[in-house]
């Protein structure tokens, strides 16, 4: 066995048995075989030679040994069949490699099938139960027809893994975008997987794009009124763009067809789907690779279309229903502010070098987006503040100080009054704003990570704001000194992560600062400069 084993070359590779298909998408099935004994390689290779399943040939890798074929396998992490002998360069060499495989690989999808010549040195009802396998074959009983029944089975196996895992990918998207809480993220989450359930569940070409018009812009729309949320294969750069923007004449005179038709459309193999929301807004999907359809994908096809319209109305709703309470939030922000002779600017900057602090630290999309929709809400607790203390230019008395300091509190307890998560995020925000990193702020004195990240973060968006804007008590700080206060204050009143992300996005908040009243100095030195 061992001079079988020298007589067969290092690693064999990939050999191109028969390739099968349309054009060059249907890519041939690949096969892994690794047994040290050329005889078995080249009788496999004979036998599927002229091997077919569903359109598609096979690509045969072929292994000398256990070790060469774990290097095939991570080559190839889409191989649908393993063809595995057990004994080779050791006495278990086959059974390690189908260990390796579902263990160090994780590779669960492949196929596996054991062939031993000397079925003594593995026992069958032992390696079914100790080895996740799918077949176990000997040798002497694989007759070339056989050999092919064998590897039908596997493969058809293998390809209902591949559409479960396909379809659990694209439920895995709705049900994540059913979780989002802002228009773009979730409008675009939703879209990409309703589109991979479509070309997974018909089994199409993977060339699909899905483009969406809200009823604001319904009233006759164009293609550079379509925002394109999904699109897979070839059609992928044009994602986040419009329908205008993909480079496709007959792409073009298929959507303007079912735009003016407001139905769906069948041109050959590809097909763009139509439906239109009870508030106007339309909706375009274009599928490329439409062949012969049965009744059960034109069903498919009609429910999905049905669905998708419900699903975008509710989206359109949800939407509508979160943007107004952001600006609810927004406005009532504002308002606090202009009780003190100055403009609601203030809670824009807030809200815009929040949200920029927030993802440089390393928060999600959604929360540095939630982040950005509550901050304003910071001072919330002002409305209670007397006008005589909020706009007093002198310094405060100890009771006054007393009663300013309340607002904190006071926030709090009229944001946590709705029932809404994000009311419950704005409250302690509210809360904790004045808190240090240091422990020594108010309310509570609490310290480091016990402060709320939202809080960490405004409590210095806030402080260096109103450094660098004038006030009823003090005048505007020049830029370069506020940044100072920063980096002086790394440490003690605020989160040095915090304080070391703005100045990293620095080069973005400063066109937010149009409008303040700090005194520019000239030549401003960025921090990289600087250090």
């Amino acid at each position: 066995m061992q001079n079988k084993a020298r007589q067969f070359s290092r690693i064999k590779g990939q050999v191109n048995v028969k390739y099968h298909g349309v054009g060059d998408m249907m890519v041939p099935w690949k096969v892994l075989v690794v047994d040290d004994d050329p005889d078995v390689q080249n009788v496999t290779k004979l036998v599927l030679g002229d091997f077919e399943y569903m359109g598609r040939g096979i690509m045969l890798l072929q292994a000398g040994s256990a070790k060469e074929g774990l290097v095939l396998l991570r080559r190839n992490p889409d191989v649908a069949i393993g063809l595995i002998d057990v004994v080779m360069e050791a006495q278990n060499s086959g059974l390690d490699l189908v260990r390796a495989i579902r263990e160090e690989l994780g590779n669960k999808m492949i196929r596996i099938i054991l062939r031993t010549g000397q079925p003594g040195a593995a026992p069958e009802k032992k390696v079914v139960v100790d080895y996740d396998i799918n077949d176990y074959k000997e040798k002497s009983e694989l007759t070339f027809q056989k050999l092919q029944t064998c590897i039908i089975t596997a493969l058809r196996s293998y390809h209902d893994l591949q559409i479960i895992e396909s379809s659990r990918v694209g439920l895995e998207k709705i049900i994540d975008a059913s979780a989002g809480l802002f228009r773009f993220q979730m409008m675009k989450s939703f879209a990409e997987g309703l589109l991979v359930q479509l070309v997974s569940l018909l089994e199409l070409n993977p060339d699909a794009l899905l483009g969406h018009v809200s009823s604001v812009a319904a009233g006759s729309p164009d293609m550079s009124d379509y925002r394109i949320y999904a699109a897979m294969g070839d059609y992928a750069p044009y994602a986040g763009g419009t329908l205008d923007d993909v480079q496709d004449d007959e792409l073009h005179s298929d959507l303007r067809e079912a735009m003016e038709q407001e139905k769906n459309y069948r041109n050959g193999s590809r097909l763009t789907l139509f439906f239109k929301t009870t508030t106007g807004a339309t909706t375009l999907i274009h599928i490329q690779g439409i062949n012969n359809l049965t009744t059960m994908d034109k069903k498919l096809l009609e429910v999905f279309c049905s669905n998708i319209s419900i699903a975008f109305d509710n989206l359109s709703l949800k939407t509508e229903i979160e943007d107004t309470q952001r600006d609810l939030l927004l406005s009532l922000g504002e308002a606090i502010e202009m009780r003190s002779p100055k403009t609601g600017e203030h809670v824009m900057r807030i809200s815009g070098i929040s949200r920029l602090i927030a993802e440089q630290i390393g928060l999600s999309e959604v929360d540095a987006a939630r982040l950005a929709l509550i901050s304003p809400m910071h001072d919330v607790g002002k409305i209670t503040t007397p006008d005589c203390i909020l706009n007093k230019p002198g310094p405060l008395a100890d009771q006054e100080w007393e009663i300013m300091r309340e607002h904190a509190a006071n926030g709090a307890r009229l944001l946590e009054r709705p029932n809404r998560a994000i009311f419950h995020e704005a409250a302690i925000v509210a809360l904790q704003h004045h808190e240090r990193f240091d422990g020594k702020g108010y309310p509570a004195g609490l310290a480091g990570d016990d402060i709320h990240v939202f809080a960490r973060i405004v409590s210095l968006v806030d402080v260096f704001d109103a450094l660098i804007n004038k006030r009823v008590y003090k005048d505007a700080w020049p830029l370069e000194r506020a940044l100072s206060y920063l980096r002086d204050e790394k440490g003690k009143q605020f989160d040095p992560r915090v304080v070391d992300a703005f100045f990293e996005k620095f080069p973005e908040i400063l066109p937010m600062l149009a409008g303040a009243e700090y005194h520019a100095l000239p030549g401003y030195v960025s921090e990289k400069e600087r250090n």
